[in-house]
């Protein structure tokens, strides 16, 4: 009994001090639908103390002009615009309050004074948020612009931060505050910390405060900030330099990649079978396509849908393919070389067509996952494949026709090539110049990288009517 009264009392104290909580808050939110600014100062500074968790949403939607008063009951509400009127929600509780019309409802308004006062709030609330995120994301919004009172507000906040990526950030904000200080040793400790800093901002920031204009003689201090200045931004530039390259490299090889899963399906048909398939790009566009459904069919788990549609792209193309080659390519077999080995490697109980129809298969199912990788870099459409197929011809050609090491390295290296020219080039003329080099190369050598050898180079060759190279 004497433990049911004490429980008791424990929920009317709960109750209570949740009363008086939503009572605090209350009070000032009435106050906002007040004509008077000054009398909304106040209530902002009150909604601010009273570290209410609804005061950063309330303050973020005050400032972005999407709070309102519902004059029915004079409630205050978050509205969206919405077929001509607006889609209500309560403040405090969360809850959907249906729609209204433009008359229905009044803008809580506010003036410059106000907005100033609300973004150094949103600043404060953010910066004391238990989300590390929220807290990081509100340092780098001040340092978009750090002025000396952003700086004292995070030298306070520093202090109790316990994250140290939100550390980092702070203390980047508050060096690039000290930058723009009067004080020349100040400056200097601030460049000290700004040095080490690739950050957009940083750069331009010092870029910018470089030039140390007077009409007197430099004094040692000055001397020492312009040096560290000048020393700072070079240190930057080679770093950038530096990530930049491995930047185009790593574009260069997932350019490759794409390239790669392009053109090994043609190299592999080729060397199987020797037979060009000119139909290579509508097979990648199958696979985009069929990306394209797997995420319409999975539309709460993008993330995880282009996994499923890997090997659903694959099995699509490849039985497409197949179908090609049993109901086209297979009556398109004239080498009697072949068919007489065909006739044979059977007598052994092979089954050649199938081997070639599996094969052209094989192909085509790579095709597909090209078009998996394609439908992530360019718009899905029916002409997809057209703007690869040429490319891909390219690897094969250049790495050596039907040899499949030949076309990864070929792949790879045209990729990286093609994103070292793009900076200064264009990505048009970067094409054309490369198309340019593989037809100055094939000329020098027309088999290659790395040439087929034995019976398929000698037909290659004859064909040409040129004696085999081995």
């Amino acid at each position: 009994m004497q433990l049911f009264r004490f429980l008791l009392r424990l929920l009317a104290c709960a109750l209570l001090i949740g009363a008086t909580h939503a009572d605090d808050i209350a009070v000032p939110l009435a106050a906002l639908n007040s004509d008077d600014f000054e009398q909304k100062a106040q209530a902002l500074i009150q909604i601010e103390n009273s570290k209410d968790p609804h005061a950063l949403p309330l303050f973020q939607a005050l400032l972005d002009g999407n709070l309102f008063q519902r004059k029915q009951d004079d409630k205050l509400v978050y509205a969206l615009e919405a077929d001509g009127g607006y889609t209500l929600t309560d403040v405090l509780s969360g809850d959907a309050l249906g729609t209204a019309g433009k008359r229905d409802v009044r803008k809580i308004t506010v003036n410059n004074a106000l907005r100033n006062q609300l973004q150094a709030a949103i600043a404060r609330l953010s910066l004391t948020s238990s989300d590390a995120k929220v807290r990081l994301a509100a340092v780098n919004n001040i340092l978009k612009d750090a002025t000396p009172g952003s700086a004292d507000l995070l030298r306070t906040a520093v202090l109790t931060e316990s994250d140290s990526d939100v550390v980092q950030a702070m203390q980047l904000a508050i060096a690039l505050a000290d930058f723009g200080s009067t004080d020349v040793d100040t400056r200097i400790r601030a460049v000290s910390i700004l040095q080490t800093s690739l950050n957009p901002d940083v750069r331009n920031r010092l870029a910018a405060g470089g030039e140390i204009k007077t009409d007197k003689i430099l004094s040692g201090s000055e001397t020492q900030l312009r040096d560290m200045i000048e020393h700072a931004l070079a240190s930057i530039d080679a770093r950038v330099s530096v990530y930049r390259f491995a930047e185009s490299v790593f574009f260069g090889i997932s350019l490759g990649s794409v390239l790669l899963l392009a053109a090994i399906g043609l190299a592999i048909t080729f060397g199987v079978m020797g037979v060009i398939n000119m139909a290579h790009g509508e097979l990648m566009m199958l696979g985009a396509y069929t990306t394209y459904v797997v995420q319409l069919l999975m539309p709460n788990h993008l993330d995880t849908s282009l996994f499923v549609a890997i090997p659903a792209a694959f099995v699509v193309a490849g039985l497409v393919g197949i179908a090609i080659e049993r109901g086209v390519i297979r009556f398109l077999y004239g080498r009697p070389l072949e068919t007489l080995l065909a006739t044979l490697a059977r007598a052994m109980g092979v089954r050649s067509a199938w081997v070639d129809a599996f094969t052209f298969g094989l192909g085509s199912g790579i095709a597909g996952v090209a078009g998996v990788a394609l439908s992530q870099l360019t718009n899905v459409g029916p002409n997809l494949g057209q703007s690869y197929i040429i490319d891909a011809f390219m690897v094969v050609v250049f790495g050596g026709v039907g040899n499949l090491w030949g076309t990864l390295v070929g792949a790879m290296s045209l990729g990286v090539v093609n994103k070292f020219l793009e900076p200064w080039s264009g990505a048009v003329l970067a094409k054309v110049l490369v198309l340019v080099f593989i037809i100055l190369f094939i000329q020098k050598k027309p088999r290659g990288l790395f040439p087929q050898k034995g019976r398929a180079a000698n037909d290659y060759a004859k064909e040409r009517g040129r004696p085999a190279r081995f």
